[in-house]
């Protein structure tokens, strides 16, 4: 009798695989229905699950044809492929060429490589290994990827703007910022992106979802690297290091802010004109302006004070005219000329009786040039 891990209690009762959760089993069950629900209006090609009918139309929309780099197309369900030795090792799972099928879950693969890679993903393993930062990776592939990073090696390059890019997928996606392209919405916000997995990680705003969690501290995030970078403050890992100074860096985002020091590139303060190599320091020296205006700002809001009932006045215009209006009962106005070196000066000078027989003078200065 064939015996299961205990936490694959989902057991098909056709074939008695096992499965760790019951959608997955749902799944898999589909296979051994005879009844397709889901039929082709084109064809009359009949599907399990709708998801496998949606894929097949595009055969006959020629959809798949306008992607790009993946000019091989399977005649019987339309999915596209790069490499005319991929469709025909794909085409095996619709000739009925025996497969090897995963004891975790339902899926099926032609090659026994494919299927020990797959088998990673449940067991766990990641044999390969970067040997600057200590991540793994379930294959070599991923891993040369990974390595770019460290090396800044961007082979593939927009025909464009001449921006590189580690992996070629990351050109196509690259390119919708020319085209305006933006194929994934957000059902929430309406919000559109370029990419599937920005979307993703938007989605995770309105959801609040942080799957990523701090095994030291218990602390959550919504994206692994985010993660990674932060479990660095923990372990005092800087793998990120300048090639001229050999400061080291938790993330590839603070070396680049760094490495601006070194370069030519100056930030300048438009109020004094000091030069700085980097914008956040340019923003922290800017504050001390900004602090400073804000208390001449309240030298200056305060410079009249009416002695009668406290009020303040910003100039002398203003505090002149409230003696007037507000406490003045007669008021008498003289004029005095004095002559200088440049210019005459008219100076009038109103002496105001107060409601409570106070006398004081206000005095306004105009220049006759």
């Amino acid at each position: 009798m064939m015996t299961h891990p205990k936490d694959l209690d989902h057991i098909c009762k056709v074939c008695n695989k096992a499965f760790a959760e019951a959608r997955i089993l749902k799944r898999h069950q589909k296979i051994h229905m005879e009844h397709k629900p889901h039929r082709c209006d084109q064809c009359d090609m009949s599907f399990a699950e709708s998801s496998n009918l949606s894929k097949h139309k595009k055969k006959h929309t020629g959809e798949l044809r306008n992607i790009k780099g993946k000019p091989h197309l399977c005649s019987v369900c339309g999915r596209a492929f790069k490499w005319a030795s991929s469709l025909h090792k794909h085409m095996k799972y619709h000739t009925g060429h025996k497969l090897l099928s995963c004891t975790y879950c339902p899926k099926q693969y032609v090659e026994a490589r494919s299927l020990k890679i797959h088998l990673r993903s449940h067991t766990g393993e990641r044999p390969f290994v970067c040997d600057i930062c200590q991540k793994s990776f379930t294959q070599s592939c991923n891993l040369e990827k990974h390595i770019r990073i460290h090396t800044g090696e961007r082979p593939y390059i927009c025909p464009i703007c001449n921006k590189g890019f580690t992996q070629s997928g990351y050109v196509a996606i690259h390119m919708r910022t020319h085209t305006g392209d933006r194929p994934y919405v957000c059902q929430t916000c309406g919000r559109a992106f370029s990419g599937s997995n920005t979307l993703t990680l938007h989605q995770r705003i309105h959801t609040g979802e942080k799957p990523y969690s701090c095994e030291i501290c218990g602390k959550n995030f919504s994206r692994q690297e985010t993660l990674t970078v932060h479990i660095r403050s923990h372990t005092g890992d800087k793998p990120h290091v300048c090639n001229i100074c050999s400061r080291g860096f938790t993330s590839s985002g603070q070396l680049s802010g760094h490495m601006k020091t070194h370069s030519n590139e100056k930030h300048s303060c438009e109020v004094c004109g000091k030069l700085f190599a980097t914008m956040n320091g340019l923003k922290a020296h800017f504050k001390s302006h900004l602090q400073t205006a804000e208390k001449e700002e309240i030298v200056q809001t305060v410079q009249y004070t009416c002695k009668l009932c406290n009020k303040n006045f910003e100039d002398d215009t203003a505090f002149n005219t409230h003696i007037l209006d507000v406490h003045a009962i007669q008021a008498t106005t003289i004029q005095i000329k004095e002559e200088d070196l440049e210019n005459i000066q008219t100076m009038q000078v109103a002496e105001i009786i107060t409601a409570d027989n106070q006398t004081i003078q206000v005095q306004t200065i105009s220049q006759i040039n």
